[in-house]
């Protein structure tokens, strides 16, 4: 279903999508080492195939592997042709059925959604594919990262100042954000 900005993933938990995980607001779940390690054998399989269909996205080429996560970029596809490019960050294979691991992505799903700022990439969906593995749909932000630009030899200092200042701006409205009433951070 698609987020809007007044009821942002409010009723995950809810729905059934992943157990209620109870824990003081504020305290993080650690992944153990030994579940980061499981979590990373899969970091060698190769890509999803280009065209391959998830939800209404359609996915094209991989962005990136984390401990518990791939990043695709994608197109959102509609009637008449529509298809907006987005980034899907979507679960590992044996993650979403973790209620830990899963409870941890619907956490970030649902902060994330309440940050509203130039600096903090959108975050426009949330579901389930047809296999159950839990992801999340982005804004795309075409470009180079800041290896790549680093890579290019010395950054001018306005270059770097730029930077190191968007990057703060979206820093300061994650530390001010207000979750029920409290200050998230």
């Amino acid at each position: 279903a698609m987020v809007g900005p007044c009821e942002p993933l409010r009723d995950i938990t809810d729905a059934g999508i992943v157990d209620q995980v109870s824990r003081p607001p504020g305290q993080h779940t650690p992944i153990a080492p030994a579940v980061a390690h499981a979590v990373d054998d899969d970091d060698e399989r190769p890509p999803v195939p280009t065209g391959t269909r998830v939800g209404r996205y359609l996915l094209a080429d991989r962005l990136g592997v984390g401990g518990m996560a791939e990043v695709y970029r994608a197109h959102a596809t509609g009637a008449l042709g529509f298809a907006l490019p987005v980034a899907i960050k979507w679960l590992k294979r044996g993650i979403s059925e973790r209620a830990d691991l899963a409870a941890m992505f619907v956490t970030e799903a649902k902060i994330a959604t309440r940050l509203r700022h130039p600096n903090i990439v959108a975050i426009t969906d949330f579901d389930r594919d047809d296999e159950g593995r839990l992801y999340l749909v982005m804004e795309l932000v075409e470009g180079r990262d800041l290896d790549q630009l680093a890579a290019t030899g010395p950054l001018p200092w306005p270059v770097l100042i730029h930077v190191l200042a968007s990057v703060l701006r979206g820093l300061g409205q994650a530390h001010d954000l207000i979750v029920d009433g409290k200050p998230l951070v």
